[in-house]
């Protein structure tokens, strides 16, 4: 039985949760550079060219650009949702966030139906860094999320596209081990104003 209120639901915490990033590309200097503003291209426009890798041998590797490191984060978002796997997605946030509790309460329930979703993958139009300090990054992101598709137990349902939405994100870098993409999670996702 179809609830009415799930499909939109999820739409709209997909949108209030999204870092967005799967069509990104990014021209910045790197995270744990100054607080300059961030150019961001959209999906299909020509970008600028990349930022020339580290020297070989340089002891250091260079850190992940604001782009690299959503699309990181929204990839691990989206294979969390895929596999209706609640801890991996739990893991993308910070203790006490409501933009984790509104996400896990979305993906608890498409899973009591038998359903997985695939495919949230937000278009990014647009990001700009608002704060940039030691382990915490503010965005302005601006983006729209082409549909998704609910699928288990014999159905498969298109979810609708949502509309071009501004949001502020703040994420934190945790201390834990892992990778430096693994090691930041959503603080909060908030409209922009």
């Amino acid at each position: 039985m179809r609830n009415p209120v799930l499909v939109p639901a999820v739409v709209a915490t997909a949108l209030l949760v999204a870092l967005a990033v799967a069509a990104v590309v990014v021209t910045s200097r790197p995270v744990e550079g100054g607080a300059a503003p961030l150019a961001v291209r959209a999906a299909g426009t020509p970008a600028a060219p990349a930022a020339a890798p580290a020297p070989r041998g340089a002891g250091r590797a260079r850190p992940l650009s604001p782009g690299d490191l959503l699309r990181a984060w929204d990839a691990r978002r989206g294979r969390a949702w895929a596999a209706g796997d609640l801890p991996a997605l739990r893991a993308l946030y910070t203790a006490g966030s409501a933009t984790a509790a509104a996400d896990l309460r979305m993906l608890r329930a498409w899973r009591a139906r038998g359903l997985r979703v695939t495919g949230l993958r937000p278009e990014v139009l647009e990001v700009s860094v608002l704060h940039r300090g030691p382990g915490r990054l503010v965005l302005r992101v601006t983006d729209r999320w082409p549909r998704a598709v609910a699928a288990g137990r014999g159905t498969r349902r298109l979810l609708p596209a949502a509309p071009v939405a501004t949001r502020r994100v703040e994420l934190h870098r945790s201390t834990a081990g892992g990778s430096d993409a693994s090691r930041w999670q959503v603080v909060e996702v908030r409209p922009a104003g």
